[in-house]
């Protein structure tokens, strides 16, 4: 089991694009001679500390292999995953649901230590 605490959060947004009324990219048109609005910018940096959860529980496990190879010598092969067992947002309903893990696989040799 562990345990995560976030310190902050923020997300960064960049680039512009015209703002269109529908799917079919209809582009939102100004009065009174239906000029299209000149593109926006997007770039911002937004601090969304107070739109998710500070606290993160999750369960971690996993296991790795000692291979031999020559007097002293080892091949490790490891494996760990981990999951998230609270939502990273807040409000689920308006931002969606994911949760933190990860899945890690290491390869290492070791040299063995002569007495």
């Amino acid at each position: 089991m562990y345990y995560g605490y976030l310190l902050n959060a923020t997300t960064v947004t960049k680039g512009t694009s015209t703002i269109y009324i529908d799917e079919n990219k209809t582009p939102l048109l100004l009065p009174p001679l239906g000029t299209p609005v000149p593109p926006v910018s997007f770039d911002a940096k937004t601090d969304i500390i107070n739109d998710v959860n500070r606290n993160d529980f999750g369960l971690t496990g996993g296991g790795g292999l000692l291979l031999p190879s020559g007097k002293n010598n080892n091949f490790i092969i490891d494996v760990r995953v981990s999951r998230g067992l609270t939502h990273v947002q807040k409000n689920t309903a308006l931002n969606g649901e994911s949760r933190t893990g990860n899945f890690v696989v290491s390869f290492g040799y070791v040299f063995g230590v002569k007495k």
